[in-house]
């Protein structure tokens, strides 16, 4: 019964992570725009765009560890949650992404930009190393050491 205790942890410890970076990001859309979260007349994202992920990504990462520490039975749910991060991340990062086709529009929502923006190659590399660190740091926010 603990194992499942575990892994609904580490579930509800993702969930949390992707609904927070959702809301995140969207919110910094709104504040930023196409033109600010995109470079001119390109699908690619700006650098204040790159940080906002990362700083975003991280408190996520953060938020959810956390959960999954304070909902966990032990510290097994912790290394679940990294578990999920690591294999979700790396499916996301090995396949390329196609290229957008044409020209970006002037005007662009944010759903047709996560579809089409084409981030640097390295940026989906990070993302699991930025998920690792923000889960351990949740986990250790919420029992100190003795959570890992």
């Amino acid at each position: 019964m603990s194992a499942l205790k575990n892994v609904g942890a580490a579930v509800l410890g993702w969930v949390t992570m992707v609904v927070v970076l959702f809301i995140s990001l969207a919110v910094g859309w709104a504040v930023l725009g196409t033109e600010g979260a995109l470079q001119p007349e390109s699908w690619s994202p700006s650098s204040i765009w790159i940080v906002v992920m990362i700083v975003m990504g991280l408190v996520a990462a953060t938020l959810g560890g956390a959960v999954c520490a304070k909902t966990g039975p032990d510290r097994w749910a912790v290394w679940a949650l990294v578990g999920i991060v690591v294999v979700l991340g790396l499916a996301v990062a090995l396949p390329e992404a196609p290229a957008a086709a044409g020209p970006r529009p002037v005007d662009v929502g944010m759903f047709e930009a996560m579809m089409s923006a084409q981030p640097p190659r390295w940026l989906p590399w990070l993302d699991p190393v930025i998920g690792v660190v923000g889960a351990l740091l949740g986990a250790r926010l919420v029992h100190g050491r003795k959570a890992l």
